[in-house]
């Protein structure tokens, strides 16, 4: 995603990913000085679009880490709701909790974005 001639985040998604859960939202990254801005909304908006066209029996999701509130009011506010929590085990052997948000309905998921 640009601004003006700047990348200002990027978002990056496998299709498919789960039998049950559809299509996994890996990475949405905005730079910390344009967060705040709904400048997320878009590239979402994008792979929802993609999974409504091409996989629109399926659903989206993503993993976040617990302790990223910010990352889990903007999900909440797009319509996501926890479908699972699991720990990841960070590179220092720390165990990471994290939450997985879905939609089931991508059509929704497109109106929450706009």
């Amino acid at each position: 995603m640009k601004q003006e001639s700047h990348i200002v985040g990027f978002a990056c998604a496998f299709s498919g990913e789960d039998e049950l859960f559809g299509t996994m939202l890996d990475n949405l990254h905005v730079l910390q000085s344009q967060k705040g801005k709904s400048i997320g909304r878009k590239p979402v908006r994008e792979i929802a679009s993609w999974c409504d066209r091409d996989y629109s029996a399926r659903g989206l999701y993503l993993w976040f880490f617990e302790q990223n509130v910010p990352a889990r009011h903007f999900y909440a506010c797009l319509g996501g709701v926890v479908a699972g929590e699991a720990n990841w085990t960070a590179p220092d052997g720390t165990a990471v909790k994290e939450i997985r948000y879905a939609w089931k309905n991508i059509a929704e998921l497109i109106v929450a974005t706009q």
